[in-house]
């Protein structure tokens, strides 16, 4: 018999891909790479077929390529499977060139330029947007340009570009009250109590011209100088003792002398080796004496005293209660003179009356007697001093003791000394522009200008009426009409001029204006029933020489 039978072979089973490229992702800017997948089959050859398709993302340099890959044997089995590459664009633009920083000045116009921009896959937009940052100056502030550039796909970058407006330009002084820069401006010696008048401080004038703006201008006033007014004294004098007269006597014929004790346990007289007086803003006085004892040159007494505010005799007469004056040497005119009252004193020993201390009080303790100052006032010579009588207590060598004594000197006012005034001008950048002058108080006497200042030759001094012409009496004084003022000069050729002027300085009543007969008294007559109540200076001028006298004028 025969049997047949049949065997069929087939191939069912599709090829294994033993390698398949790995998804990636790339920059659009990159190449784009295809890898071939590797399969086997188990019965006969494979073919690898390989088809693109692309799928759009958010922009259009975003997106995948979807590669399928089909591996065929001989039989048609297939496998098919799929490499997903992402393309995508994450680079922002980039500034190939941004304008560098720069600075102007206020006064000039900026200037801008253009930036250069680069992408990696597509256009882009550039947008500009331009901030100014204040500085709290007009003139100073910031110019901020920021350019920020945007691709397809809304990557963005940015630059930026600073722009600094400044100010360099100094301030300009525009007035100076006709000063120069450094100049000195001499003030002189008014009368022999150390009158001056410093004139009142520029007030400067300035412009910023380039860029305009508010200006602030500071002064710094620097006084300096041996005997500088300051915040606390006004002014100073210095203390002399008081010269002799006849065969180198005082006016009573005693030696001189600054300082005397009575009935004293140690010595009575005293010479002075230094003395300074501070005439305080508040118009009080602080005396300051170095005494030394005229018979034991390792002994002596510093001292200081402070007196009230000095009056003149017309305020000292109409205080309530008795007031006089002492003129032992018959110099002077009391009339001239100011008066004040101790409030205060103390002594403390030096040398060898080290441990001795004293306190001083006014005396009289009535005040009929003042402290007194002005010529002739030292009781001593006619000269411009001082002198006052005073109680005292304390302890001398250990041992209580009680006295009284006086004090006397001359008084030197007008002292040098040189006020700086130094102005800064700034703008609000910090700019500055710098200005000074100085006000010398040159210690000499004014010179009375309409009598034609000095000669060649001649020494500027300030001359006192004793020295070159004398009032020998203004009376009525207090007067209501007719008055009578009697001058007297030894120089011959010596001319005045003679007026009467109000307190505010204005010449009331023209008197005199001629040349004195030297050696002869000259009565002047003069109408006072017009005048208004009140006090009134009578000022005799003569070359390098002024005095005057007050009258009272009463209805």
């Amino acid at each position: 018999t025969t049997a047949q039978q049949t065997i069929t072979v087939d191939d069912s089973t599709a090829p294994e891909f033993t390698f398949v490229p790995a998804d990636y992702t790339v920059e659009c800017s990159d190449d784009v790479t295809f890898d071939d997948a590797e399969a086997v089959d188990n019965c006969g050859e494979v073919t690898i077929s390989y088809a693109l398709d692309t799928l759009g993302l958010s922009c259009p340099n975003n997106f995948q390529i979807l590669r399928t890959i089909v591996a065929t044997d001989d039989c048609n089995n297939s496998e098919t499977v799929v490499q997903t590459i992402t393309v995508e664009d994450t680079t922002a633009p980039e500034f190939v060139s941004v304008p560098a920083d720069y600075s102007i000045e206020c006064t000039e116009e900026p200037t801008y330029g253009d930036v250069e921009v680069m992408d990696n896959c597509s256009d882009w937009e550039v947008v500009l947007t331009t901030d100014t940052i204040e500085s709290g100056c007009d003139n100073v502030y910031d110019i901020v340009l920021t350019w920020t550039a945007t691709d397809a796909c809304d990557n963005e970058s940015s630059a930026s570009q600073t722009i600094s407006v400044i100010d360099t330009s100094l301030p300009q002084i525009t007035f100076s009250c006709g000063l120069e820069n450094g100049e000195i401006v001499d003030v002189c010696c008014e009368d022999l109590s150390g009158s001056i008048t410093v004139p009142a401080a520029c007030e400067l004038e300035a412009v910023d011209f380039a860029c305009g703006g508010d200006l602030t201008i500071s002064l710094t006033e620097t006084y300096e100088g041996e005997y500088t007014p300051s915040e606390t004294v006004d002014h100073w004098c210095v203390i002399s003792e008081p010269q002799g007269m006849d065969e180198g006597l005082t006016c009573e014929g005693l030696t001189p002398h600054a300082m005397r004790l009575f009935n004293f346990p140690g010595d009575d007289f005293y010479s002075l080796i230094d003395g300074a007086v501070s005439h305080n803003v508040d118009g009080t006085m602080t005396y300051y004496m170095t005494l030394v004892s005229q018979s034991n040159p390792d002994a002596g007494w510093e001292l200081e005293a402070q007196f009230t505010q000095p009056l003149d005799w017309f305020e000292w007469q109409n205080q309530p209660g008795n007031h006089s004056f002492k003129n032992d040497c018959g110099l002077g005119d009391h009339m001239e003179w100011e008066y004040s009252i101790m409030t205060s004193g103390e002594a403390q020993g030096w040398g060898e009356y080290e441990g001795s201390d004293m306190t001083l009080m006014h005396q009289p303790v009535s005040g009929y007697f003042g402290f007194q100052m002005g010529e002739g006032a030292n009781n001593k010579n006619g000269n411009y001093g001082f002198s006052g009588w005073f109680y005292c207590s304390g302890t001398f060598d250990g041992a209580p003791f009680n006295t009284s004594g006086d004090i006397f000197g001359e008084l030197e006012c007008c002292l040098p000394w040189t006020l700086d005034r130094a102005y800064t001008v700034a703008d609000c950048s910090g700019n500055t522009t710098t200005f000074h002058y100085e006000v010398h108080a040159t210690g000499a006497p004014c010179i009375n200008e309409e009598e034609g200042g000095l000669q060649d030759g001649e020494d500027q001094t300030m001359v006192s009426y004793k020295d070159l012409i004398k009032v020998l009496d203004l009376m009525p004084n207090p007067t209501t009409g007719m008055t009578q003022v009697t001058l007297f000069t030894e120089e011959l050729g010596t001319t005045a001029q003679v007026s009467l002027f109000n307190m505010a300085g204005q010449e009331v009543m023209p008197l005199f204006n001629g040349q004195l007969n030297a050696g002869w008294p000259m009565p002047l007559m003069f109408d006072a029933s017009d005048l208004e109540a009140g006090m009134y200076q009578l000022r005799i001028h003569s070359k390098n020489f002024v005095t005057s006298k007050k009258l009272l004028v009463a209805h």
